[in-house]
């Protein structure tokens, strides 16, 4: 499978700069049509076995709570996505 990333996504990947989502024009994951998460599926000898879209109902995106540092950086605090796996395995199984 060939993947090709945007400029912009290349450069974050290289610098290693970190965003939190929803501050300095970044936006909150899933509020944009192109958000999506997929999954990669691989057994315990890593032969990638399939892969697939987790539908909107099958995760949920908790918000981080973000802590401004006293030097006036900001950090996000917990918050990201949790998969309900079970559904999504068996919808790719179904396939």
């Amino acid at each position: 499978m060939e993947i090709r990333l945007k400029r912009e996504d290349i450069d974050l990947l290289d610098t290693g700069k970190k965003i939190i989502p929803g501050t300095d024009g970044n936006a909150v994951f899933g509020s944009l049509d192109g958000d999506y998460i997929e999954v990669l599926i691989y057994d315990l000898n890593e032969n990638f076995l399939d892969s697939g879209r987790v539908d909107a109902g099958d995760f949920v995106y908790n918000e981080p709570q973000i802590e401004t540092l006293p030097n006036g950086n900001q950090k996000p605090d917990g918050g990201g996505v949790k998969i309900n796996t079970g559904n999504v395995f068996e919808k790719i199984r179904l396939r």
